[in-house]
C-alpha cells in the first residue's frame, strides 16, 4: 500500500474494556467516543453496556462534546457535592438551559435518566449548538411522559 493511502485508513483504538466485544453494534461508537474524552468506563476495564446512564452522566458526556467549557455558574441543589465529577458538568447545564433540577432543590444525580429527560437535554444542547431549528414539541401524549420534562428551546440560567 502507498504512505498516502495509509493516511486514510482508519487507526483502530485500543478497547480496554474486558466487556465490549468486538462483534457488538455499539463496539465503534464506545472505542470513538472513549478515544475522543466523550465517555469514560465504570471502571479501567470495564464499560457496563448494559447499565442504564444517570443524569448525572449524561450531562457529563453533554459538557466533554462541548469541549468542558468553563463556567462560573453556581447552583444550589442539595443532593449534589461541591466536588462531584459532574458539579462543573452541571452547572454549566444548568447556566446553558440544558438540564433543570427535578425540584427548586435536587438534581437527582443517580437517578436513571428516562427517554424524555434525555430527548429533552439533547434537543436543548442541539438548539444551544445551533443544530435544532427551535421548533416546540409537546411529549405530553405519550404515556409515560414524566413531569415537567417537555421539549422546549433552552432558557439560559440568568
Amino acid at each position: 500500500s502507498s504512505a498516502a493511502s495509509d493516511v486514510y485508513k482508519r487507526q483502530t483504538p485500543v478497547n480496554p474494556f474486558t466487556d465490549v466485544a468486538e462483534g457488538a453494534y455499539y463496539y465503534d461508537a464506545v472505542l470513538a467516543l472513549t478515544e475522543q474524552g466523550v465517555i469514560k468506563g465504570m471502571s479501567e476495564t470495564t464499560f457496563e453496556p448494559e447499565t442504564n446512564l444517570t443524569r448525572a452522566q449524561v450531562v457529563t458526556m453533554l459538557y466533554r462534546v462541548a469541549g468542558e467549557p468553563e463556567t462560573d455558574a453556581e447552583f444550589a441543589f442539595a443532593d449534589v457535592p461541591e466536588n462531584a465529577y459532574y458539579a462543573d458538568a452541571l452547572a454549566w447545564a444548568v447556566e446553558a438551559g440544558i438540564a433543570e433540577g427535578v425540584s427548586e432543590t435536587e438534581f437527582a444525580p443517580e437517578l436513571d435518566v428516562t427517554r424524555e429527560e434525555l430527548a429533552t437535554f439533547l434537543y436543548r444542547f442541539a438548539v444551544m449548538q445551533e443544530n435544532a431549528d427551535g421548533q416546540k414539541s409537546d411529549l405530553a401524549e405519550f404515556a409515560d411522559a414524566r413531569g415537567k420534562w417537555r421539549c422546549r428551546p433552552a432558557t439560559p440560567a440568568r
